[in-house]
C-alpha cells in the first residue's frame, strides 16, 4: 500500500517486504506446535520454546535458501517467483492439513 498510495509506484517484483507476508504462517503453524490450550508442566512448556525456535529457524533458513538466493545472491526474478510462491503454497497446506 505504501508503494502504491504514497510512493505512487508500481511495487518491485523482487521485494525485500515479501518475507512479511510469509511470517503470519510460520506464527500460526507454532501456535498449533505449542497447544497452549492444553495444560502444560514447566519441563513441556520449556520443551515447547525449543520447538518453536526450532520451527522458526527451520522455515527462515528455507527462506533464505530457495528464495533469498535469488533475490539477492543471483539475480532471477522468475526463480525468486516460482520459489517464493511454492514455499507459500506448502506452508499453506501444512496449516490446512494440521487444521483438521
Amino acid at each position: 500500500m505504501f508503494y502504491d498510495l504514497v510512493l505512487q509506484k508500481p511495487v518491485p517484483m523482487l521485494f525485500a517486504g515479501d518475507v512479511l507476508l510469509f511470517l503470519p504462517g510460520i506464527l500460526m503453524l507454532a501456535g498449533f506446535l505449542l497447544q497452549h490450550h492444553l495444560q502444560q508442566s514447566k519441563r513441556s512448556a520449556q520443551l515447547g520454546t525449543l520447538d518453536f525456535m526450532m520451527l522458526m529457524l527451520w522455515w527462515v533458513c528455507l527462506y533464505v535458501y530457495l528464495v533469498v538466493s535469488w533475490q539477492y545472491v543471483s539475480l532471477n526474478e522468475a526463480l525468486y517467483n516460482r520459489n517464493y510462491d511454492r514455499l507459500y503454497m506448502a506452508e499453506n497446506l501444512i496449516l490446512m492439513l494440521k487444521g483438521k
